[in-house]
């Protein structure tokens, strides 16, 4: 039985006095599994914290979500759909190169966690980084239209993804392939042609920078 199979099975159980009284189990028997769930995997607290912190992990170039436990740790109750990934932001006007811009458009992306502003304090540069917490379970987004204020034009930013597993090009789900991808390829387009998406929004790990040295 997975991990899956489990939570469905326990929130279909509904357990009764038949079934025996309710027991209590000793605290101290929960705080000796909470403390050997923290050294659980990790050498030491900042190993631990860097683990958890410095996403998103990948292996064999799929998504690997690790996640804290919080209460219990019931399995049930933890979510393995949030990452957090560092997104870079392109296509700024100058005078909207600033943290606000970047938390306003961060928050289209997902939950805004950080803005790059580097050693300076500035966001001045090619583009702003904002590290997002992003649901990993929703398409990925190509860009974002957005007017600035006082003005009619819409302009478009555009939105590309550091350290970014691999994903449809299709649709944008992380979860899949474009050749597993439920959704049919367009009526009579060549094979490949219909897809709206591409590796494009993956930045190489050579274009993957502290903002300091993207000037």
């Amino acid at each position: 039985m997975d991990s899956d199979e489990l939570t469905r099975f326990c929130e279909a159980l509904s357990l009764c006095d038949e079934d025996g009284e309710v027991i209590t189990i000793e605290r101290r028997a929960k705080d000796a599994g909470v403390q050997k769930l923290k050294q659980c995997l990790f050498q030491s607290p900042a190993e631990r914290k860097r683990v958890l912190t410095d996403g998103p992990w990948l292996f064999d170039r799929a998504l690997l979500i690790l996640t804290e436990p919080q209460g219990t740790g019931e399995l049930s109750k933890l979510n393995f759909s949030i990452a957090p990934f560092w997104v870079q932001i392109h296509n700024i006007p100058i005078v909207c190169m600033t943290v606000e811009t970047g938390e306003i458009l961060g928050k289209r992306i997902g939950e805004v966690l950080e803005v790059d502003i580097g050693s300076t304090g500035t966001c001045l540069g090619n583009c702003i980084r904002v590290r997002i917490l992003m649901d990993a379970t929703k398409p990925l987004k190509r860009g974002i239209r957005a007017k600035l204020g006082g003005c009619n034009e819409v302009t478009q930013f555009v939105i590309f993804y550091e350290r970014l597993p691999d994903f449809c090009f299709r649709c944008s789900y992380i979860r899949h392939l474009y050749r597993e991808c439920p959704i049919p390829p367009t009526s009579g387009s060549p094979a490949g042609q219909d897809l709206k998406y591409s590796h494009l929004l993956k930045l190489p790990n050579s274009s993957v920078k502290p903002r300091d040295a993207r000037r």
